[in-house]
């Protein structure tokens, strides 16, 4: 599979947690790309199996589609994890360095990797990392900006961008 696709899956993947059609202008945005070329990979990736597309409605993840972004996303997380707590990396730097070892890492060396970071659940701004199925757990929801004066919270999340990320 090209990082192109694997791309598309994880943009897939993460759109859809917050509900599960994704329209392809939501692609074009979040992906940066024009919408025939949304257009045109969905018809791949519908093709292979990962999603199911409905005209005028958008996309959905196939099982098969959930459970390949989720090793990406984990791959991704490992890596970050790794960057960050052992060589120190800033979170914006170990998430580019991370998009790009995702895409050589395989299942072996995932393994690998997480025993020796000692099986951590979320990477380093809070996400949690994917389990080998695929699905993850732990979403926070809460915003804060939903929360009240005088409101009390932990952050556990931090969405990424990248200054915001390097500025905590």
């Amino acid at each position: 599979m090209t990082s192109g696709k694997e791309d598309y899956l994880k943009a897939i993947y993460l759109l859809s947690e917050n509900h599960d059609i994704v329209t392809n202008k939501e692609l074009s945005q979040t992906l940066q790309v024009s919408p025939p070329s949304v257009s045109e990979m969905i018809t791949k990736l519908q093709k292979q199996g990962y999603v199911d597309y409905t005209a005028y409605k958008g996309s959905k993840m196939t099982r098969k589609g959930r459970k390949e972004a989720g090793r990406l996303l984990r791959y991704h997380a490992l890596w970050e994890v790794f960057l960050v707590n052992y060589l120190h990396f800033s979170w914006s730097q170990a998430h580019e360095m991370a998009e790009g070892l995702e895409h050589q890492t395989n299942d072996i060396l995932s393994e690998k990797l997480e025993d020796y970071l000692n099986h951590p659940t979320h990477c380093p701004h809070g996400d949690p990392i994917p389990r080998k199925d695929g699905s993850r757990l732990g979403i926070t929801r809460e915003r804060l900006a939903d929360l009240e004066v005088g409101d009390t919270t932990h952050i556990r999340r931090i969405m990424e961008d990248y200054s915001l990320m390097d500025y905590l």
